[in-house]
């Protein structure tokens, strides 16, 4: 069969990736066609995504693809993360940038949300944990504050939603996405009516409800104009990152319990669930359900993950004025003396951005009365071996919450890559862990688009195809000390 051509484009907190997927009938290549980076704006006291030039830079990304790719394009499918979202207005016009998760005015909502709905009520209907990036949180700081672009909006659209709208023109919610607002009903599979009434959120905000897999239209004729470039079809993948890596994990279903860990910015441990677990108990502990597709959910918790790396690095980068690598910092901690110090990685100052982490963690050990970490390499070794033991708690809490008892880790993302963390994990749970795929959000997303062109049929044929296609490693438990 001749190679069938189709299109990622894979929007992270940091930065964002247009790749073209070669599809040979058994296995594919990932091939990086345009990287660019994602910078929030902060203009006043408020933090934006820069959505125009995010939009300029995935057309930019279409362009050069069709150019080199001879036998053409199948389809593209579009992932970002979580929660954020622009508003339209009947003539289709963008009403101002979408604003960042991290910016502070939603995380002051919780109390405005409690006076308005209770967290059982709210968790009965959506099942997703209560953190306050969540959109539902924005809208209710926008409603707070009198935002006139809530009154002059007549759509929301998630990102996703968002990016695939201005390049087919059509308006539409992906389930997965959706999800993360806590305003979507699990079981009836749309939007709450009831809760949005009580939050005072316009209902008419909310387009229809598509699960992943779906066509959403084609690349309208002023995009193909504008980037001189043949029509071909949008298709909705789990358009939610996180869903998408789940899409992404080359699991074997040989009836031995399996978890997964999503490791990158941020960290996602769960399972797969047949339904939504419904145990007020999980609320506490931070875990809620997610969409993913087939009639299936998982259950996960969210972890601040490499973030807290990802800074100090910058950090000691600006210091030293230099291109630090990550091999330099692995090495360092490598060396570095064993389980010094730890921090805790749900504490909320490691989720902010910081001018200095190195100074925060070790003003944070040193609060906490443990031998403070001076060097590179002592305290990432302190980071890293803080999210393995965070990962071990909340292993065996899910075991705890669920009954079931893993058997076996799959470790995907971009921490796949990270060898300490990987044997550090197998040794701490004391199972296997399987590393890899690095671009399983990528994989999740392709395998979700060959879904929706017809060309496999299930989720298990797509995990078969993507075994054949990516390297992975298996770590054997050791150590447990």
């Amino acid at each position: 069969m001749k190679t069938r051509n189709f299109l990622i484009a894979d929007f992270g907190a940091s930065s964002g990736r247009v790749l073209a997927a070669g599809f040979n009938g058994e296995s594919f290549q990932l091939k990086e066609i345009h990287r660019f980076e994602n910078h929030p704006v902060i203009a006043g006291d408020t933090i934006y995504w820069d959505f125009l030039n995010l939009l300029y830079e995935l057309k930019h990304g279409i362009r050069r693809a069709a150019h080199k790719l001879e036998t053409g394009i199948e389809s593209l499918g579009i992932d970002t993360w979580g929660v954020d979202f622009g508003l339209i207005d009947r003539k289709g016009h963008l009403l101002g940038n979408p604003v960042h998760y991290r910016n502070p005015r939603r995380h002051q909502m919780l109390d405005v949300l409690l006076s308005k709905v209770s967290a059982e009520e709210i968790f009965k209907v959506s099942g997703v944990f209560q953190l306050t990036i969540m959109s539902v949180y924005r809208l209710l700081a926008m409603e707070v504050d009198e935002d006139p672009l809530l009154h002059e909006a007549d759509k929301l659209l998630f990102m996703p939603d968002l990016f695939a709208y201005f390049l087919t023109g059509v308006k539409l919610n992906e389930a997965s996405i959706a999800d993360t607002s806590m305003l979507y009903n699990v079981f009836t599979k749309t939007w709450d009516d009831a809760i949005l009434e009580k939050l005072g959120i316009p209902r008419k905000l909310f387009c229809d409800i598509v699960m992943p897999g779906t066509k959403i239209g084609s690349l309208s004729g002023s995009v193909c104009d504008e980037l001189s470039i043949a029509s071909f079809p949008v298709v909705a993948p789990a358009s939610h990152d996180t869903a998408s890596v789940v899409a992404g994990i080359p699991a074997v279903e040989d009836g031995r319990p399996w978890a997964f860990l999503s490791l990158g910015t941020w960290a996602v441990i769960g399972i797969l669930t047949p339904e939504p677990i419904m145990n007020m108990g999980i609320l506490g502990p931070g875990y809620g359900n997610e969409v993913f597709m087939e009639d299936k959910t998982f259950f996960a918790r969210n972890i601040t993950g490499l973030w807290i790396i990802q800074q100090c690095r910058e950090a000691w980068k600006t210091a030293d004025d230099s291109d630090l690598s990550w091999e330099h910092i692995l090495k360092a901690a490598e060396q570095a003396p064993p389980l010094t110090a730890f921090i805790d990685a749900d504490d909320p100052v490691f989720a902010q951005v910081q001018t200095d982490m190195p100074r925060v963690i070790r003003e944070y050990t040193a609060r906490t009365g443990q031998p403070v970490p001076e060097t590179m390499g002592a305290i990432a070794r302190c980071v890293f071996e803080s999210l393995v033991l965070k990962f071990l708690f909340c292993a065996e809490e899910m075991s705890k919450l669920t009954g079931m008892v893993i058997e076996q880790l799959y470790l995907v993302g971009g921490g796949s890559e990270n060898t300490l963390i990987c044997q550090w994990t197998a040794d701490a749970l004391g199972i296997p862990v399987n590393a890899g795929p690095s671009e399983a959000t990528a994989s999740g997303n392709l395998v979700m688009q060959m879904m929706g062109t017809g060309l496999i049929s299930n989720l298990s044929q797509g995990r078969d195809i993507i075994r054949k296609s990516c390297a992975c490693r298996a770590y054997l438990p050791g150590n447990r000390e």
